[in-house]
């Protein structure tokens, strides 16, 4: 078990150093379907695997101290204004509430956006997978995203 552990730690340092150290970007994850929009906060499993890379969970504190993601409204989302987003629309479909949110101007003033820094992501793997293949999966998806190597 140690050993496989070392080996995982190994896979996860390398695939950190493909983003600049010096990247410390919050972030949010969101799992948006055509209803709801719930963020994940620091403690949520996808939220670790990228904080662990550098980035900063946006999602801490009041309403997302602790517990299951929370339903969240844009307002707060914009409150937030976190330089990533990360979202994945329930079952992958093509088309969710956060996806109506980018069209409005609202929206479109955060920071992620801007900076061109909102991408959709796998639902299954970003917020039902667990345990190390996953968490190298997702820090693997996030660095070539964000422009790592």
């Amino acid at each position: 078990m140690k050993a496989a552990l070392d080996a995982h730690a190994k896979v996860m340092a390398k695939i950190k150093a493909g983003l600049s150290p010096a990247d410390h970007r919050t972030f949010i994850f969101a799992l948006s379907n055509k209803k709801n929009t719930s963020v994940f906060n620091y403690q949520q499993y996808a939220t670790t695997v990228v904080s662990y890379l550098g980035l900063t969970a946006a999602a801490r504190g009041g309403q997302f101290q602790a517990g299951d993601a929370k339903g969240t409204s844009m307002e707060t989302l914009v409150t937030l204004d976190p330089g990533v987003i990360f979202y994945a629309n329930e079952n992958n479909a093509s088309a969710s509430l956060l996806t109506t949110w980018e069209q409005s101007p609202v929206f479109q003033a955060m920071t992620a956006y801007k900076n061109h820094a909102v991408y959709n992501v796998d639902q299954r793997t970003w917020s039902l997978m667990r345990g190390v293949t996953a968490s190298a999966v997702i820090a693997q998806q996030a660095v070539s995203l964000l422009g790592g190597k």
